[in-house]
């Protein structure tokens, strides 16, 4: 039997047969991938503790016929912060369901791995309000849909502070003059964008944003994730987190 370790955290987990539980990891090294944590339900198991939603480590596992076996597991970091903070907690759940709908098993996504583990480790430090669209942005980037920000994208000309800046549903700018659209947006607002995009998280705390400019930016990434990923998948669980928060 072939043994392997990877890198990851615990975004979903099922409970299967009387003991035992199925475990979607999102890995470093290979994305998305499901592992069994045999006997984890038993009181008393040395695997309970790293068979919950949130956990991150080294996990060591065994190849299987249908699942791999999870054997060790060496830990980096516990949810257990986020534990009865209601906000937090369906943040963390947030996440986890989009990741586990918008990649596929075995597809490696360093970059959404790295902005996981940068949630779950700043989750008590940052408001729940910024890592979200930090978060959003990390995504978008590492899918290749990021946007320009610079230019026009119907005349390629510089976007000015002094001229009306809109955005279609596919999240790229125009000039007012190039593209009748509803959705208007705020230079500063753009420079803030361009900022997330740019700069890590720490850098981002520290920026000060009007509350029109923070809420601008939430509504950019939920109207950018309803257009590519459509309203029937991980935006199902968008609009609940903005509706019942």
């Amino acid at each position: 039997m072939r043994s392997y370790k990877i890198e990851g955290v615990v975004i979903r987990k099922r409970n299967f047969g009387e003991k035992d539980r199925i475990l979607t990891i999102f890995s470093r090294e290979r994305g998305k991938l499901e592992i069994l944590s045999k006997g984890c339900r038993r009181p008393g198991s040395r695997l309970s503790h790293c068979s919950d939603l949130g956990v991150g480590g080294i996990f060591f596992v065994h190849k299987g016929k249908n699942l791999d076996i999870l054997g060790e597991f060496k830990s980096k970091f516990f949810p257990q912060s986020v534990s009865g903070d209601y906000a937090k907690t369906k943040f963390i759940s947030v996440i986890f369901a989009i990741m586990d709908k918008l990649f596929e098993i075995d597809h490696p996504h360093h970059k959404s791995y790295q902005s996981i583990v940068e949630t779950i480790e700043n989750i008590d430090d940052v408001p729940v309000e910024t890592l979200r669209i930090v978060f959003f942005s990390r995504i978008i980037s590492d899918l290749g849909i990021q946007p320009q920000l610079s230019t026009c994208a119907f005349c390629g000309l510089n976007l000015s502070s002094t001229e009306g800046i809109v955005y279609d549903e596919q999240g790229e700018f125009y000039h007012t003059r190039c593209f009748e659209g509803e959705n208007i947006i705020l230079p500063n607002t753009i420079k803030y964008l361009k900022l997330i995009f740019t700069k890590n998280l720490a850098y981002v705390c520290k920026i000060k944003v009007a509350p029109e400019v923070l809420q601008q930016a939430k509504e950019y990434f939920l109207k950018n994730f309803i257009w590519h990923f459509g309203t029937n998948n991980a935006n199902r669980v968008l609009f609940d987190i903005d509706n019942h928060e």
